[in-house]
């Protein structure tokens, strides 16, 4: 009997799935946003640098006690490696919360970079919120106008 399958038979499959993604790429959001020294972080949690750069990919499943250590050395609660998981869901196909997972996988990845945590930080330091309502306009009607040109495409 071939254990693996019988487990993947079971529910039990044991690859990576949308949500580890989505764990592993808050993991790094918080770390990237609170300048945590990786270095240190993997020492304090005894793992090597690789297999964090693994869970922040999602390429490995974090297990429920790492993903606790995890959230005792970074003080946020373990709630916030799920965010809103569950709104996500209510009420939804699965093909819709697929989609819904897969849009915010991209924000989530996206606040993970460099180019976001200091383009947060730019935006922070505007004192005027006219020009914030201003740039938050501009952003939004060129995301509108991108839609737009990627809906005729198709």
């Amino acid at each position: 009997m071939d254990v693996q399958n019988d487990d993947r038979k079971n529910g039990n499959n044991k690859r990576t799935d949308e949500i580890d993604r989505y764990i592993g790429a808050r993991l790094r959001q918080w770390r990237r946003i609170a300048n945590v020294d990786t270095a240190q972080l993997c020492r304090k949690l005894n793992i090597t640098y690789q297999q964090l750069q693994k869970y922040e990919k999602g390429v490995n499943r974090i297990s429920a006690s790492c993903l606790y250590r995890i959230s005792r050395e970074m003080r946020v609660p373990v709630s916030y490696f799920y965010d809103d998981q569950d709104v996500i869901a209510q009420g939804k196909s699965s093909s819709e919360v697929d989609g819904t997972m897969s849009q915010r996988m991209s924000m989530v990845e996206f606040m993970s970079t460099k180019a976001a945590v200091n383009l947060c930080c730019a935006f922070t330091e505007i004192g005027n919120p006219v020009i914030k309502e201003a740039l938050l306009n501009l952003t939004t009607e060129i995301a509108d106008k991108k839609r737009s040109v990627d809906a005729v495409e198709v």
